[in-house]
Protein backbone atom coordinates (compact mmCIF):
# COMPACT_ATOMS: atom_id res chain seq x y z
CA UNK A 1 0.00 0.00 0.00
CA UNK A 2 0.96 3.64 -1.03
CA UNK A 3 2.11 5.37 2.81
CA UNK A 4 1.14 9.17 1.33
CA UNK A 5 -2.35 7.74 -0.46
CA UNK A 6 -5.59 9.71 0.65
CA UNK A 7 -8.37 7.02 2.37
CA UNK A 8 -11.23 7.52 0.25
CA UNK A 9 -14.52 8.19 2.09
CA UNK A 10 -17.46 5.79 1.53
CA UNK A 11 -20.56 7.60 1.45
CA UNK A 12 -23.92 5.39 1.73
CA UNK A 13 -27.21 5.16 0.68
CA UNK A 14 -28.74 6.66 4.52
CA UNK A 15 -25.77 9.56 4.31
CA UNK A 16 -27.31 10.92 1.01
CA UNK A 17 -31.05 10.86 2.08
CA UNK A 18 -29.91 13.41 4.49
CA UNK A 19 -28.29 15.08 1.93
CA UNK A 20 -30.81 15.26 0.12
CA UNK A 21 -33.55 16.42 2.40
CA UNK A 22 -31.07 18.54 4.57
CA UNK A 23 -29.28 20.71 1.68
CA UNK A 24 -31.31 23.42 -0.56
CA UNK A 25 -28.42 23.59 -3.61
CA UNK A 26 -26.70 21.29 -5.64
CA UNK A 27 -22.74 22.94 -4.13
CA UNK A 28 -23.87 21.04 -0.93
CA UNK A 29 -24.72 17.53 -2.99
CA UNK A 30 -21.81 17.29 -5.32
CA UNK A 31 -19.62 17.28 -2.04
CA UNK A 32 -20.13 14.20 -1.52
CA UNK A 33 -19.43 13.46 -5.16
CA UNK A 34 -16.11 15.81 -5.53
CA UNK A 35 -14.09 15.53 -8.65
CA UNK A 36 -11.19 14.39 -6.66
CA UNK A 37 -11.56 10.91 -6.27
CA UNK A 38 -11.93 11.04 -2.53
CA UNK A 39 -15.64 9.78 -2.31
CA UNK A 40 -17.16 6.86 -3.39
CA UNK A 41 -20.90 5.44 -3.38
CA UNK A 42 -21.84 2.29 -2.29
CA UNK A 43 -25.67 1.88 -3.18
CA UNK A 44 -27.47 -0.34 -0.01
CA UNK A 45 -31.03 -1.29 0.77
CA UNK A 46 -33.54 1.15 2.72
CA UNK A 47 -33.19 -0.27 5.98
CA UNK A 48 -30.60 1.29 8.33
CA UNK A 49 -27.61 -1.13 7.88
CA UNK A 50 -24.92 -0.01 5.70
CA UNK A 51 -23.40 -2.69 4.16
CA UNK A 52 -22.91 -2.67 0.53
CA UNK A 53 -25.94 -5.15 -1.80
CA UNK A 54 -24.40 -5.35 -5.25
CA UNK A 55 -26.57 -6.97 -7.85
CA UNK A 56 -24.38 -10.35 -8.89
CA UNK A 57 -24.52 -11.32 -12.33
CA UNK A 58 -24.72 -14.75 -11.37
CA UNK A 59 -26.87 -14.57 -8.10
CA UNK A 60 -30.37 -15.22 -7.69
CA UNK A 61 -33.27 -12.21 -8.03
CA UNK A 62 -36.18 -12.51 -5.46
CA UNK A 63 -38.97 -10.04 -5.92
CA UNK A 64 -38.78 -8.84 -3.12
CA UNK A 65 -35.13 -7.92 -4.03
CA UNK A 66 -35.49 -6.40 -7.03
CA UNK A 67 -38.19 -4.10 -5.66
CA UNK A 68 -36.16 -2.79 -3.45
CA UNK A 69 -33.23 -2.50 -5.69
CA UNK A 70 -35.61 -0.49 -8.22
CA UNK A 71 -37.32 1.73 -5.52
CA UNK A 72 -33.48 2.58 -4.81
CA UNK A 73 -32.94 3.57 -7.97
CA UNK A 74 -35.91 5.91 -8.17
CA UNK A 75 -35.12 7.44 -5.27
CA UNK A 76 -32.21 9.32 -7.37
CA UNK A 77 -33.56 9.65 -10.73
CA UNK A 78 -34.12 13.46 -10.47
CA UNK A 79 -30.48 14.35 -9.31
CA UNK A 80 -27.81 14.00 -12.03
CA UNK A 81 -24.56 13.41 -9.88
CA UNK A 82 -26.47 10.68 -7.89
CA UNK A 83 -27.60 9.25 -11.60
CA UNK A 84 -23.66 9.30 -12.55
CA UNK A 85 -22.47 7.82 -10.01
CA UNK A 86 -24.96 4.69 -9.95
CA UNK A 87 -24.45 4.20 -13.34
CA UNK A 88 -20.36 4.30 -13.20
CA UNK A 89 -20.62 1.71 -10.03
CA UNK A 90 -23.11 -0.83 -11.77
CA UNK A 91 -21.94 -0.37 -15.22
CA UNK A 92 -20.82 -4.36 -15.51
CA UNK A 93 -23.87 -5.48 -13.88
CA UNK A 94 -27.22 -6.26 -16.16
CA UNK A 95 -30.29 -5.16 -15.43
CA UNK A 96 -33.25 -6.72 -12.99
CA UNK A 97 -34.44 -8.27 -15.45
CA UNK A 98 -31.59 -9.92 -16.95
CA UNK A 99 -30.45 -11.57 -13.69
CA UNK A 100 -31.01 -15.66 -13.38
CA UNK A 101 -34.37 -16.29 -11.39
CA UNK A 102 -35.01 -19.84 -9.43
CA UNK A 103 -38.46 -20.03 -11.28
CA UNK A 104 -40.47 -22.65 -13.48
CA UNK A 105 -41.15 -20.66 -16.01
CA UNK A 106 -42.97 -22.23 -19.37
CA UNK A 107 -40.47 -21.65 -22.12
CA UNK A 108 -41.65 -20.01 -25.06
CA UNK A 109 -41.82 -22.59 -28.06
CA UNK A 110 -41.95 -21.11 -32.06
CA UNK A 111 -44.52 -22.76 -34.06
CA UNK A 112 -42.66 -24.32 -36.87
CA UNK A 113 -43.71 -23.04 -39.93
CA UNK A 114 -42.18 -25.55 -42.50
CA UNK A 115 -43.18 -28.95 -43.72
CA UNK A 116 -41.35 -31.54 -44.34
CA UNK A 117 -41.84 -33.32 -47.44
CA UNK A 118 -39.90 -34.78 -50.33
CA UNK A 119 -39.92 -32.62 -53.20
CA UNK A 120 -39.34 -35.82 -55.98
CA UNK A 121 -42.17 -37.88 -57.21
CA UNK A 122 -41.04 -41.16 -58.46
CA UNK A 123 -40.28 -45.12 -57.28
CA UNK A 124 -37.24 -45.74 -59.03
CA UNK A 125 -34.06 -46.04 -56.73
CA UNK A 126 -31.52 -45.11 -59.24
CA UNK A 127 -33.13 -41.75 -60.35
CA UNK A 128 -33.64 -41.22 -56.83
CA UNK A 129 -30.20 -41.08 -56.42
CA UNK A 130 -29.65 -39.11 -59.42
CA UNK A 131 -31.42 -36.29 -58.43
CA UNK A 132 -28.32 -35.82 -55.28
CA UNK A 133 -25.27 -37.28 -57.14
CA UNK A 134 -26.93 -36.20 -60.91
CA UNK A 135 -25.06 -36.43 -63.97
CA UNK A 136 -24.03 -32.72 -64.30
CA UNK A 137 -22.02 -33.60 -61.27
CA UNK A 138 -20.59 -36.50 -63.23
CA UNK A 139 -19.74 -34.34 -66.26
CA UNK A 140 -18.28 -32.15 -64.58
CA UNK A 141 -15.78 -34.73 -63.06
CA UNK A 142 -14.80 -36.13 -66.75
CA UNK A 143 -13.99 -32.94 -67.96
CA UNK A 144 -11.86 -32.18 -64.71
CA UNK A 145 -10.49 -35.73 -65.07
CA UNK A 146 -9.25 -35.30 -68.13
CA UNK A 147 -7.80 -31.63 -67.90
CA UNK A 148 -5.35 -33.23 -65.03
CA UNK A 149 -4.60 -35.92 -67.07
CA UNK A 150 -3.48 -33.67 -69.90
CA UNK A 151 -1.57 -31.37 -67.64
CA UNK A 152 0.00 -35.06 -66.12
CA UNK A 153 1.08 -36.20 -69.67
CA UNK A 154 2.90 -33.27 -70.24
CA UNK A 155 5.01 -33.83 -67.32
CA UNK A 156 8.13 -36.60 -68.03
CA UNK A 157 6.65 -39.83 -67.99
CA UNK A 158 8.63 -42.82 -67.62
CA UNK A 159 9.01 -45.59 -70.82
CA UNK A 160 6.24 -47.85 -69.69
CA UNK A 161 3.99 -45.16 -67.72
CA UNK A 162 0.11 -46.53 -68.45
CA UNK A 163 -0.52 -42.86 -68.84
CA UNK A 164 1.24 -43.28 -72.05
CA UNK A 165 -1.69 -44.93 -73.25
CA UNK A 166 -4.04 -42.41 -71.69
CA UNK A 167 -7.74 -42.61 -72.98
CA UNK A 168 -10.12 -39.59 -72.02
CA UNK A 169 -12.56 -40.80 -70.10
CA UNK A 170 -16.59 -40.70 -70.71
CA UNK A 171 -19.63 -40.58 -68.46
CA UNK A 172 -20.32 -44.07 -69.08
CA UNK A 173 -16.79 -44.78 -68.08
CA UNK A 174 -17.31 -43.02 -64.71
CA UNK A 175 -20.38 -44.98 -63.75
CA UNK A 176 -17.96 -47.88 -64.24
CA UNK A 177 -15.26 -46.89 -62.30
CA UNK A 178 -17.46 -45.24 -59.43
CA UNK A 179 -19.81 -48.52 -59.62
CA UNK A 180 -16.41 -50.56 -58.88
CA UNK A 181 -15.42 -48.40 -55.90
CA UNK A 182 -19.05 -48.63 -54.14
CA UNK A 183 -18.71 -52.73 -54.91
CA UNK A 184 -15.28 -52.23 -53.28
CA UNK A 185 -17.37 -51.22 -50.04
CA UNK A 186 -19.34 -53.85 -50.43
CA UNK A 187 -17.02 -56.72 -51.09
CA UNK A 188 -13.65 -55.85 -48.96
CA UNK A 189 -10.36 -57.22 -49.71
CA UNK A 190 -6.74 -55.95 -48.37
CA UNK A 191 -5.78 -53.90 -51.63
CA UNK A 192 -6.63 -53.13 -55.06
CA UNK A 193 -5.16 -55.18 -56.76
CA UNK A 194 -6.63 -58.38 -54.73
CA UNK A 195 -9.53 -57.48 -56.48
CA UNK A 196 -8.57 -58.18 -60.09
CA UNK A 197 -6.67 -61.20 -58.71
CA UNK A 198 -7.12 -64.89 -60.44
CA UNK A 199 -6.27 -66.78 -56.84
CA UNK A 200 -9.50 -69.24 -55.75
CA UNK A 201 -9.31 -67.36 -52.52
CA UNK A 202 -10.07 -63.64 -53.68
CA UNK A 203 -11.09 -63.83 -57.27
CA UNK A 204 -14.46 -62.10 -58.21
CA UNK A 205 -15.54 -62.16 -62.66
CA UNK A 206 -17.18 -58.71 -61.79
CA UNK A 207 -13.82 -56.45 -62.01
CA UNK A 208 -11.62 -58.11 -64.37
CA UNK A 209 -15.04 -58.33 -67.05
CA UNK A 210 -15.69 -54.54 -66.34
CA UNK A 211 -12.71 -52.56 -66.24
CA UNK A 212 -8.69 -53.81 -66.72
CA UNK A 213 -7.00 -52.39 -63.10
CA UNK A 214 -4.24 -50.41 -64.92
CA UNK A 215 -7.27 -48.54 -66.65
CA UNK A 216 -9.01 -47.99 -63.09
CA UNK A 217 -5.49 -47.12 -61.23
CA UNK A 218 -5.12 -44.55 -64.13
CA UNK A 219 -8.68 -43.60 -63.68
CA UNK A 220 -8.30 -42.67 -59.65
CA UNK A 221 -4.43 -41.14 -60.47
CA UNK A 222 -6.06 -38.82 -62.81
CA UNK A 223 -9.15 -38.60 -60.52
CA UNK A 224 -10.23 -33.91 -59.92
CA UNK A 225 -12.89 -32.04 -59.25
CA UNK A 226 -11.77 -28.61 -59.93
CA UNK A 227 -10.34 -27.33 -63.38
CA UNK A 228 -6.43 -26.61 -62.89
CA UNK A 229 -6.36 -24.26 -65.53
CA UNK A 230 -9.18 -21.60 -63.98
CA UNK A 231 -9.98 -22.41 -60.46
CA UNK A 232 -7.81 -20.29 -57.84
CA UNK A 233 -6.15 -22.42 -55.47
CA UNK A 234 -5.60 -19.99 -53.06
CA UNK A 235 -8.11 -21.59 -51.06
CA UNK A 236 -7.48 -25.08 -48.93
CA UNK A 237 -11.44 -26.13 -49.96
CA UNK A 238 -10.47 -25.81 -53.87
CA UNK A 239 -9.83 -29.54 -54.50
CA UNK A 240 -13.34 -30.19 -52.81
CA UNK A 241 -15.36 -27.57 -52.98
CA UNK A 242 -17.14 -27.99 -56.37
CA UNK A 243 -18.84 -31.44 -55.40
CA UNK A 244 -19.32 -30.62 -51.42
CA UNK A 245 -21.61 -27.74 -53.04
CA UNK A 246 -23.12 -29.84 -55.57
CA UNK A 247 -24.58 -32.64 -53.19
CA UNK A 248 -25.52 -30.28 -50.38
CA UNK A 249 -27.56 -27.85 -52.85
CA UNK A 250 -28.90 -31.32 -54.66
CA UNK A 251 -29.62 -32.60 -50.86
CA UNK A 252 -31.59 -29.53 -49.70
CA UNK A 253 -33.61 -29.38 -53.13
CA UNK A 254 -34.83 -32.72 -52.71
CA UNK A 255 -35.69 -33.25 -49.10
CA UNK A 256 -37.31 -30.52 -46.75
CA UNK A 257 -36.95 -31.61 -43.19
CA UNK A 258 -39.03 -31.76 -40.06
CA UNK A 259 -38.79 -29.65 -36.69
CA UNK A 260 -36.25 -31.27 -35.09
CA UNK A 261 -32.44 -30.97 -36.58
CA UNK A 262 -29.10 -32.30 -34.87
CA UNK A 263 -25.41 -31.07 -34.96
CA UNK A 264 -22.26 -32.87 -34.04
CA UNK A 265 -19.31 -34.00 -35.74
CA UNK A 266 -18.28 -36.73 -37.71
CA UNK A 267 -14.60 -38.03 -38.53
CA UNK A 268 -13.31 -39.33 -42.13
CA UNK A 269 -10.66 -41.82 -41.66
CA UNK A 270 -7.16 -40.42 -42.61
CA UNK A 271 -3.87 -41.26 -41.15
CA UNK A 272 -1.86 -39.12 -43.93
CA UNK A 273 0.34 -36.44 -43.21
CA UNK A 274 -2.56 -33.23 -43.30
CA UNK A 275 -1.96 -30.12 -41.14
CA UNK A 276 -5.35 -29.85 -40.45
CA UNK A 277 -5.78 -33.94 -39.26
CA UNK A 278 -7.75 -34.30 -35.86
CA UNK A 279 -7.54 -36.52 -33.25
CA UNK A 280 -11.07 -37.35 -31.21
CA UNK A 281 -11.07 -39.57 -29.05
CA UNK A 282 -14.70 -40.98 -28.64
CA UNK A 283 -15.21 -41.42 -32.20
CA UNK A 284 -14.61 -45.15 -34.37
CA UNK A 285 -12.26 -43.59 -36.70
CA UNK A 286 -9.53 -41.27 -33.86
CA UNK A 287 -7.68 -39.75 -36.23
CA UNK A 288 -8.71 -38.46 -39.17
CA UNK A 289 -10.33 -34.98 -40.99
CA UNK A 290 -13.35 -33.93 -39.05
CA UNK A 291 -16.52 -32.58 -40.23
CA UNK A 292 -19.42 -30.36 -39.07
CA UNK A 293 -22.59 -31.90 -40.05
CA UNK A 294 -26.28 -31.25 -39.63
CA UNK A 295 -29.11 -33.64 -40.34
CA UNK A 296 -32.59 -34.62 -39.16
CA UNK A 297 -32.89 -36.42 -35.82
CA UNK A 298 -33.73 -39.10 -38.28
CA UNK A 299 -30.63 -39.52 -40.45
CA UNK A 300 -30.88 -37.62 -43.34
CA UNK A 301 -27.35 -35.32 -43.86
CA UNK A 302 -28.20 -31.43 -44.57
CA UNK A 303 -25.58 -29.27 -44.83
CA UNK A 304 -21.58 -30.40 -43.96
CA UNK A 305 -18.54 -27.75 -43.12
CA UNK A 306 -15.07 -29.06 -43.68
CA UNK A 307 -12.94 -28.34 -40.45
CA UNK A 308 -9.45 -27.09 -42.30
CA UNK A 309 -7.70 -26.02 -39.45
CA UNK A 310 -7.49 -22.89 -37.16
CA UNK A 311 -9.22 -19.58 -38.48
CA UNK A 312 -11.51 -21.61 -39.88
CA UNK A 313 -14.98 -19.58 -39.33
CA UNK A 314 -13.91 -17.42 -36.67
CA UNK A 315 -15.90 -15.31 -35.16
CA UNK A 316 -13.91 -12.67 -32.66
CA UNK A 317 -16.46 -11.87 -30.86
CA UNK A 318 -18.50 -15.55 -30.30
CA UNK A 319 -15.72 -17.72 -30.78
CA UNK A 320 -15.78 -21.26 -33.30
CA UNK A 321 -17.96 -23.21 -32.31
CA UNK A 322 -21.16 -20.53 -31.93
CA UNK A 323 -19.88 -19.70 -35.81
CA UNK A 324 -20.28 -23.42 -36.87
CA UNK A 325 -23.62 -23.30 -35.66
CA UNK A 326 -24.58 -20.16 -37.16
CA UNK A 327 -23.23 -21.24 -40.35
CA UNK A 328 -24.88 -24.58 -40.60
CA UNK A 329 -28.23 -23.48 -39.32
CA UNK A 330 -28.33 -19.89 -41.74
CA UNK A 331 -31.04 -21.64 -44.11
CA UNK A 332 -33.34 -22.74 -40.97
CA UNK A 333 -33.05 -20.03 -39.04
CA UNK A 334 -36.06 -18.09 -38.36
CA UNK A 335 -38.85 -21.47 -39.20
CA UNK A 336 -39.31 -22.98 -35.69
CA UNK A 337 -37.01 -25.69 -35.55
CA UNK A 338 -35.39 -26.87 -32.39
CA UNK A 339 -32.11 -27.93 -32.60
CA UNK A 340 -29.95 -30.29 -30.19
CA UNK A 341 -26.17 -29.98 -29.59
CA UNK A 342 -23.55 -31.14 -27.52
CA UNK A 343 -21.40 -29.61 -24.86
CA UNK A 344 -18.71 -28.41 -27.57
CA UNK A 345 -21.27 -25.60 -28.83
CA UNK A 346 -23.59 -24.78 -26.37
CA UNK A 347 -23.82 -21.63 -24.40
CA UNK A 348 -26.31 -19.01 -22.77
CA UNK A 349 -24.99 -16.52 -25.97
CA UNK A 350 -25.81 -18.96 -28.61
CA UNK A 351 -29.09 -19.70 -26.85
CA UNK A 352 -30.54 -15.84 -26.79
CA UNK A 353 -28.94 -15.88 -30.70
CA UNK A 354 -30.86 -18.93 -31.47
CA UNK A 355 -34.53 -17.60 -29.56
CA UNK A 356 -34.02 -14.25 -31.26
CA UNK A 357 -34.02 -16.19 -34.63
CA UNK A 358 -37.22 -18.15 -33.63
CA UNK A 359 -35.29 -21.60 -33.40
CA UNK A 360 -35.33 -23.60 -30.02
CA UNK A 361 -32.60 -25.81 -29.04
CA UNK A 362 -31.71 -28.14 -26.16
CA UNK A 363 -27.94 -30.04 -25.35
CA UNK A 364 -25.77 -30.49 -22.52
CA UNK A 365 -23.19 -27.55 -21.48
CA UNK A 366 -19.81 -27.08 -20.40
CA UNK A 367 -19.47 -26.14 -16.73
CA UNK A 368 -17.08 -23.47 -17.51
CA UNK A 369 -18.72 -21.30 -20.31
CA UNK A 370 -18.98 -17.55 -19.97
CA UNK A 371 -22.17 -16.51 -18.61
CA UNK A 372 -23.47 -20.00 -16.69
CA UNK A 373 -25.22 -19.18 -13.40
CA UNK A 374 -22.49 -19.78 -10.67
CA UNK A 375 -25.56 -21.13 -8.26
CA UNK A 376 -26.03 -23.71 -10.73
CA UNK A 377 -22.46 -25.31 -11.37
CA UNK A 378 -21.45 -24.59 -7.82
CA UNK A 379 -24.43 -26.54 -6.41
CA UNK A 380 -23.03 -29.89 -5.12
CA UNK A 381 -26.13 -32.06 -5.24
CA UNK A 382 -27.02 -36.49 -4.30
CA UNK A 383 -28.33 -38.73 -6.58
CA UNK A 384 -31.76 -37.93 -8.07
CA UNK A 385 -31.66 -34.47 -6.88
CA UNK A 386 -31.06 -30.93 -9.47
CA UNK A 387 -31.00 -27.29 -9.62
CA UNK A 388 -31.63 -24.92 -12.13
CA UNK A 389 -32.02 -21.14 -12.81
CA UNK A 390 -34.14 -19.20 -15.72
CA UNK A 391 -32.70 -16.55 -17.77
CA UNK A 392 -35.64 -15.09 -20.03
CA UNK A 393 -36.61 -18.65 -22.06
CA UNK A 394 -32.98 -19.83 -21.46
CA UNK A 395 -33.25 -22.34 -18.67
CA UNK A 396 -29.69 -24.06 -17.46
CA UNK A 397 -30.47 -27.11 -15.16
CA UNK A 398 -27.63 -29.56 -13.24
CA UNK A 399 -29.13 -33.23 -12.34
CA UNK A 400 -27.67 -36.06 -10.51
CA UNK A 401 -27.28 -39.20 -11.81
CA UNK A 402 -24.13 -41.30 -11.97
CA UNK A 403 -22.81 -38.02 -12.38
CA UNK A 404 -23.69 -34.28 -12.81
CA UNK A 405 -25.42 -33.38 -15.99
CA UNK A 406 -25.22 -29.74 -16.68
CA UNK A 407 -28.25 -28.51 -19.56
CA UNK A 408 -29.29 -26.09 -21.35
CA UNK A 409 -32.72 -25.30 -23.18
CA UNK A 410 -35.11 -23.28 -24.67
CA UNK A 411 -37.97 -25.71 -25.34
CA UNK A 412 -37.92 -27.28 -22.06
CA UNK A 413 -38.09 -25.85 -18.30
CA UNK A 414 -36.66 -27.53 -15.23
CA UNK A 415 -39.85 -29.60 -15.13
CA UNK A 416 -39.25 -33.85 -14.20
CA UNK A 417 -41.21 -36.60 -16.37
CA UNK A 418 -41.14 -40.44 -15.36
CA UNK A 419 -38.75 -42.61 -17.55
CA UNK A 420 -38.21 -46.39 -17.92
CA UNK A 421 -34.72 -47.73 -17.55
CA UNK A 422 -32.97 -50.84 -19.56
CA UNK A 423 -34.00 -52.85 -16.53
CA UNK A 424 -37.44 -51.32 -16.38
CA UNK A 425 -37.55 -49.47 -13.62
CA UNK A 426 -39.30 -46.28 -13.23
CA UNK A 427 -37.25 -42.99 -12.63
CA UNK A 428 -37.49 -39.17 -12.62
CA UNK A 429 -35.35 -37.90 -14.96
CA UNK A 430 -35.35 -34.09 -16.24
CA UNK A 431 -37.46 -33.68 -19.50
CA UNK A 432 -34.67 -31.85 -21.40
CA UNK A 433 -32.53 -34.74 -20.84
CA UNK A 434 -35.09 -37.00 -22.06
CA UNK A 435 -35.85 -34.98 -25.12
CA UNK A 436 -32.01 -34.27 -25.99
CA UNK A 437 -31.61 -38.56 -25.49
CA UNK A 438 -34.30 -39.06 -28.46
CA UNK A 439 -33.51 -36.01 -30.69
CA UNK A 440 -29.42 -36.30 -30.81
CA UNK A 441 -29.45 -39.66 -32.73
CA UNK A 442 -29.35 -38.29 -36.15
CA UNK A 443 -25.17 -37.48 -36.79
CA UNK A 444 -24.53 -41.43 -34.94
CA UNK A 445 -27.67 -42.87 -37.15
CA UNK A 446 -25.92 -41.86 -40.40
CA UNK A 447 -22.39 -42.44 -39.43
CA UNK A 448 -24.05 -46.14 -38.38
CA UNK A 449 -25.22 -46.74 -41.63
CA UNK A 450 -22.26 -45.25 -43.57
CA UNK A 451 -19.70 -47.11 -41.87
CA UNK A 452 -20.96 -50.81 -42.33
CA UNK A 453 -20.29 -50.22 -46.19
CA UNK A 454 -17.97 -47.50 -46.50
CA UNK A 455 -16.05 -46.32 -50.33
CA UNK A 456 -13.41 -44.79 -48.96
CA UNK A 457 -9.81 -46.59 -50.23
CA UNK A 458 -6.66 -46.11 -48.72
CA UNK A 459 -5.06 -42.65 -50.09
CA UNK A 460 -2.30 -40.26 -49.81
CA UNK A 461 -4.60 -37.00 -51.18
CA UNK A 462 -7.15 -36.32 -48.52
CA UNK A 463 -9.76 -35.30 -50.97
CA UNK A 464 -10.08 -38.07 -52.63
CA UNK A 465 -11.31 -39.65 -49.34
CA UNK A 466 -13.25 -36.39 -48.58
CA UNK A 467 -15.18 -37.70 -52.41
CA UNK A 468 -15.84 -41.36 -51.66
CA UNK A 469 -17.53 -40.02 -47.92
CA UNK A 470 -19.28 -37.37 -49.95
CA UNK A 471 -20.99 -40.51 -52.65
CA UNK A 472 -21.50 -42.48 -49.43
CA UNK A 473 -23.16 -39.19 -48.06
CA UNK A 474 -25.01 -39.47 -51.59
CA UNK A 475 -26.18 -43.07 -51.32
CA UNK A 476 -27.08 -42.86 -47.64
CA UNK A 477 -29.58 -39.82 -48.71
CA UNK A 478 -31.03 -41.48 -51.57
CA UNK A 479 -31.65 -44.08 -49.65
CA UNK A 480 -33.66 -41.91 -46.88
CA UNK A 481 -35.61 -40.34 -49.34
CA UNK A 482 -36.47 -44.02 -51.48
CA UNK A 483 -37.62 -45.09 -48.04
CA UNK A 484 -40.07 -42.11 -47.85
CA UNK A 485 -41.29 -42.35 -51.53
CA UNK A 486 -41.79 -46.33 -51.39
CA UNK A 487 -41.81 -49.25 -48.75
CA UNK A 488 -38.85 -48.79 -46.57
CA UNK A 489 -35.65 -50.49 -47.86
CA UNK A 490 -32.53 -51.22 -46.42
CA UNK A 491 -28.74 -49.20 -47.16
CA UNK A 492 -27.25 -52.32 -48.77
CA UNK A 493 -30.14 -53.49 -50.90
CA UNK A 494 -30.41 -49.53 -52.49
CA UNK A 495 -26.12 -49.76 -52.99
CA UNK A 496 -26.68 -53.46 -54.49
CA UNK A 497 -28.97 -51.46 -57.25
CA UNK A 498 -26.98 -49.14 -58.09
CA UNK A 499 -23.97 -50.54 -58.40
CA UNK A 500 -25.67 -53.29 -60.74
CA UNK A 501 -27.30 -50.22 -62.84
CA UNK A 502 -23.82 -48.66 -63.17
CA UNK A 503 -21.68 -51.45 -64.24
CA UNK A 504 -24.55 -53.27 -66.11
CA UNK A 505 -24.62 -56.42 -64.36
CA UNK A 506 -26.93 -58.10 -66.20
CA UNK A 507 -29.02 -61.41 -63.72
CA UNK A 508 -27.78 -64.79 -64.02
CA UNK A 509 -31.24 -67.05 -65.20
CA UNK A 510 -31.74 -69.76 -62.84
CA UNK A 511 -30.95 -73.51 -64.66
CA UNK A 512 -34.26 -75.78 -64.91
CA UNK A 513 -35.10 -77.67 -61.61
CA UNK A 514 -33.60 -80.98 -62.27
CA UNK A 515 -35.75 -84.63 -62.38
CA UNK A 516 -35.51 -85.56 -58.45
CA UNK A 517 -36.28 -89.24 -59.45
CA UNK A 518 -36.32 -91.47 -62.13
CA UNK A 519 -39.42 -93.62 -61.01
CA UNK A 520 -42.70 -93.62 -63.13
CA UNK A 521 -45.03 -95.63 -60.88
CA UNK A 522 -46.81 -94.01 -57.87
CA UNK A 523 -46.48 -96.94 -55.31
CA UNK A 524 -47.28 -96.32 -51.39
CA UNK A 525 -44.56 -96.28 -48.90
CA UNK A 526 -44.95 -96.87 -45.28
CA UNK A 527 -43.15 -94.46 -43.10
CA UNK A 528 -41.51 -94.46 -39.41
CA UNK A 529 -43.48 -91.24 -38.03
CA UNK A 530 -46.74 -90.35 -38.66
CA UNK A 531 -48.00 -87.44 -41.26
CA UNK A 532 -50.91 -85.38 -41.61
CA UNK A 533 -53.53 -86.68 -44.78
CA UNK A 534 -53.41 -83.91 -47.19
CA UNK A 535 -56.39 -84.97 -49.14
CA UNK A 536 -58.24 -84.79 -45.17
CA UNK A 537 -56.72 -81.50 -45.09
CA UNK A 538 -57.51 -79.92 -48.15
CA UNK A 539 -60.74 -81.61 -49.14
CA UNK A 540 -62.35 -82.40 -46.34
CA UNK A 541 -61.02 -79.64 -43.63
CA UNK A 542 -60.08 -82.63 -40.83
CA UNK A 543 -56.96 -84.15 -39.21
CA UNK A 544 -56.20 -87.47 -39.80
CA UNK A 545 -52.82 -89.09 -39.53
CA UNK A 546 -51.41 -91.90 -41.25
CA UNK A 547 -48.05 -93.76 -41.82
CA UNK A 548 -48.45 -94.02 -45.87
CA UNK A 549 -47.17 -91.51 -48.39
CA UNK A 550 -46.56 -91.45 -52.22
CA UNK A 551 -43.02 -93.04 -53.52
CA UNK A 552 -42.83 -90.04 -56.13
CA UNK A 553 -45.02 -87.01 -54.92
CA UNK A 554 -43.50 -83.95 -52.75
CA UNK A 555 -44.82 -80.79 -51.67
CA UNK A 556 -42.99 -77.95 -52.21
CA UNK A 557 -40.48 -77.92 -49.46
CA UNK A 558 -39.60 -81.63 -51.45
CA UNK A 559 -40.90 -83.52 -48.78
CA UNK A 560 -43.38 -86.53 -48.38
CA UNK A 561 -46.74 -85.63 -47.71
CA UNK A 562 -49.22 -88.30 -45.83
CA UNK A 563 -51.89 -89.86 -48.03
CA UNK A 564 -54.65 -92.17 -46.64
CA UNK A 565 -54.50 -96.06 -47.32
CA UNK A 566 -56.41 -96.77 -50.06
CA UNK A 567 -58.82 -93.87 -50.17
CA UNK A 568 -57.21 -90.75 -50.45
CA UNK A 569 -54.12 -92.26 -52.17
CA UNK A 570 -56.30 -93.08 -55.04
CA UNK A 571 -58.24 -89.82 -55.07
CA UNK A 572 -55.08 -87.95 -55.19
CA UNK A 573 -53.54 -90.34 -58.01
CA UNK A 574 -57.00 -89.73 -60.28
CA UNK A 575 -56.51 -86.02 -60.31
Amino acid sequence: MEPNRKRRRVCTNSEIDRELIDSDSDTEISSLFSSDGNSEYIPTSNSSDDSSSEVDRNEVVTEVEAHEYVQNQNNFTDDVNVQFVANEVHNDHISINGCWTDTNKVPLIHDFVGEEKVNIQTTDPVEVFGNIFDTALLEKIVTWTNTRAGIMRGTPLSKHAHLNFWENVSVEELKKFLGLCMLMGNVNLPSIKHYWSKDGLYEHPIFGRTMSRNRFECILRCLCFYDPNIDSTDNRMHKIENVLNDILANSVRVYSPGKSLSLDEAMVLFRGRLSFRQYIKNKSHKYGIKLYELTTSDGFILNIIIYLGKGTLIDKEKGHAFEVVRKLMQNYLGKGHIIFLDNFYNSVDLAEYLMTNQTNMCGTLQSNRVGNPQVVVQTKLKKGECVSRQRGDVTVMKWRDKRNVLTISTSNGPEMEETRTKRGEVIQKPSMVVRYNKGMSGIDRSDQMISYYSTPRKSLRWYIKIFFHLLDVSLWNSTFIFSKLTTKTTYLNFRDIIIKQYIHVEPIPRKPRPIRSSQTTHAPVKLEKRLRCHVCREAHNTRKQTFYACSICKDSKDKPFGLCMPTCFNLWHEK
